[in-house]
């Protein structure tokens, strides 16, 4: 699933960018009971599920999120909900 405004990369392109010192953020909307399945720890990572921005909306993201000039990297279990 593609919309003319987001691009795709996948699990290598990933892998590439999370042991680069390149500037971005990963935002995982991941559940808490997904969390599990796959553990990323590196600090341009924050978890901020679906289920808290559907109830606050962007006010969800953390006070780093909004002060950072970077690319925006989505992940979700399936990647749908990041789409």
């Amino acid at each position: 699933m593609n919309s003319s405004n987001t691009l795709e990369i996948d699990v290598h392109e990933l892998t590439h960018k999370l042991y680069s010192d390149e500037p971005f953020v990963l935002l995982d909307m991941r559940e808490d009971r997904e969390l599990n399945k796959a553990k990323i720890t590196d600090s341009r990572f924050q978890i901020t599920p679906t289920s808290r921005l559907a109830q606050l909306g962007i006010k969800a993201l953390s006070d780093e999120f909004w002060e950072k000039d970077v690319e925006i990297l989505v992940l979700c279990h399936h990647g749908i909900r990041s789409t």
